[in-house]
């Protein structure tokens, strides 16, 4: 039997044009790939109004889940398409409660069913210990799903925090 001579993969780079500008192989970080991110806290930005720093994200959760509506032949290959479902992403935030009331103003906006009011752009800017920006989130028409503050104890005088839950429409990652 004769072999086959395979030849070896071959690395493409492709230049992604947008309307504001490149993505190049530095900016999206493939000089280093396996050097991961380095966070010390995250700005929120409303409509562009900051509202605060927090200095723990939770998580962002963004999730698509398949749907079993596929047909299959008799022979046993699958002639339909799969299907998903997009669930709305969910970004959790925690700091030391602040005086402010923005948040709490926000969602009570939600709270009175005013949802047209209360979907917000929000820019979540993850910084690093020189206060530079290594990545950047854009929630489109996100709003407050929950606000939670914890940490009283009656016998001391322990900090108050403050954990907030953001869903949206969309998230886009716009930087880098």
């Amino acid at each position: 039997m004769k072999r086959r001579r395979t030849r070896p993969l071959a690395l493409l780079v492709v230049a992604i044009t947008l309307a504001g500008g490149a993505l190049t192989a530095s900016s999206m970080g493939a000089n280093d790939p396996d050097v991961a991110l380095q966070a010390t806290r995250y700005m929120v930005s409303v409509d562009g109004y900051e509202v605060g720093s927090f200095n723990d994200l939770s998580a962002i959760t963004v999730e698509v889940t398949p749907n079993a509506n596929r047909s299959v032949s008799l022979d046993g290959l699958i002639t339909g398409k799969l299907t998903a479902s997009v669930r709305p992403p969910i970004v959790t935030l925690k700091r030391g409660m602040s005086g402010g009331t923005e948040l709490w103003n926000w969602y009570e906006l939600v709270q009175r069913g005013d949802l047209r009011n209360a979907r917000k752009t929000v820019l979540l800017s993850v910084r690093n210990a020189t206060n530079g920006t290594v990545a950047q989130y854009r929630l489109v028409n996100a709003w407050p799903v929950r606000l939670n503050v914890s940490g009283v104890n009656g016998a001391t005088a322990d900090t108050l925090y403050e954990t907030l839950t953001l869903t949206a429409d969309t998230i886009e990652r716009v930087r880098p």
